[in-house]
């Protein structure tokens, strides 16, 4: 995402490097507009130990293709979860926000959003294909009320483990809607059953 008071040539320029970031490929910055003066941008984001070397390696890829921008990389420690929209708002706020910044979608990103403190990026989208060049999904989760405002840096599959035997006991087949779910667990608690339970807890 881009804060408003990013230029827009700039935007398109570091928006290059995010889709070489996240594996979308280097073709679509062959292309692009050499800026005609130096351009410095502030890149706000949250790098884990064991995918700042990763990153750093692909922002100086990028630089070395594109010797006229400087983009000064500033981290948050770990994932951010805690701490990072706080930075963010913070710069906001204090008027020197960041260019450029990673963020979470959904309920996270609304508020920036709401605010009119991000830029929209359907021009890009548009002109240069990038919803076809992405799994669809992730284009979609880019968008608030059909504006994309973003551009995915990374994916992840979550999924459900169940017992097929306790399913086979209760009548109950795989569910296929949310609704479905929401029966399936009516029908297991009735039968004294758990319905979901999550590992992220020792003990």
């Amino acid at each position: 995402m881009a804060t408003k008071q990013s230029r827009r040539s700039m935007l398109f320029l570091f928006l290059s490097l995010a889709l070489l970031v996240s594996g979308v490929g280097s073709a679509l910055t062959t292309g692009l507009v050499r800026a005609q003066e130096p351009v410095n941008l502030r890149f706000l984001s949250w790098t884990a130990a064991n995918q700042e070397q990763g990153f750093n390696e692909m922002l100086a890829e990028f630089t070395a293709a594109h010797p006229e921008i400087t983009i000064s990389s500033e981290t948050v420690a770990g994932t951010g979860a805690a701490t990072y929209p706080d930075v963010l708002r913070t710069g906001i706020a204090g008027g020197d926000p960041p260019d450029l910044f990673y963020m979470w979608g959904g309920s996270v990103a609304a508020p920036f959003i709401e605010a009119d403190q991000v830029l929209p990026l359907d021009t890009y989208y548009e002109e240069y294909g990038w919803a076809e060049r992405l799994v669809p999904w992730a284009a979609e989760a880019m968008q608030s009320d059909g504006v994309y405002y973003g551009v995915p840096k990374a994916t992840r599959g979550m999924g459900f483990w169940y017992r097929t035997d306790i399913f086979a006991e209760n009548g109950i087949e795989i569910p296929q809607t949310y609704a479905e779910l929401e029966a399936a667990c009516t029908t297991l608690q009735g039968a004294g059953i758990a319905c979901l339970s999550l590992g992220g807890k020792f003990g």
